[in-house]
This record gives C-alpha cells, sequence and structure tokens, in this order.
C-alpha cells in the first residue's frame, strides 16, 4: 500500500501501540500471505523502530467489526493531540 511505503521511507511516521503491533503480526503470519518468518520479522522490527507508540482509551461506540475497535479506540487518542486521521 501507499502508506505502508511512506511509513517505511519515513515519510509518515506510524503510530501504533501494543494491540495493533499484535494483529499486524497475527495478520502477516496468515498462511493465505505466504510471508517467510525473517520476513516478517524484519518489517516488525523496522515498523516498530520508526513508530510512536500510544496508549489508548475504552472505546464506547458498537462497531460492526469488533476487530476494528483497537484501531477505532487508537484514532480517537490521537485525535485529542493531532489532526490524526484514518487511511484505509
Amino acid at each position: 500500500s501507499i502508506i505502508l511505503a511512506e511509513a517505511m521511507h519515513g515519510d509518515i511516521i506510524p503510530v501504533l501501540n501494543d494491540d495493533i503491533v499484535i494483529e499486524y503480526e497475527n495478520v502477516l503470519r496468515r498462511p493465505k500471505f505466504k510471508f517467510e518468518e525473517r520476513t516478517v520479522r524484519v518489517f516488525l522490527d523496522d515498523l516498530k523502530r520508526r513508530a510512536v507508540y500510544v496508549d489508548t482509551g475504552m472505546v464506547e461506540y458498537m462497531l460492526q467489526d469488533t476487530k476494528d475497535v483497537v484501531i477505532y479506540a487508537f484514532l480517537i487518542e490521537e485525535r485529542k493531540n493531532d489532526e490524526a486521521n484514518l487511511d484505509t
């Protein structure tokens, strides 16, 4: 994705928390993607080095896909400080 490429080139700064990193790890290790373990590990290590970490609060809204709660909570927390955007 364009956003991922920009994050890896330093054009944007990834904003993460532990739950998001775990979700990325789980998704990238799915058999359907066929990524080698070393590739996943190197990518995540690089992404984590470039990132800013933020703690999130509880989400009071019901979302259609409950797996998106952590991303939504993260965005709400960041909007308290910056003009954070959720690009998909």
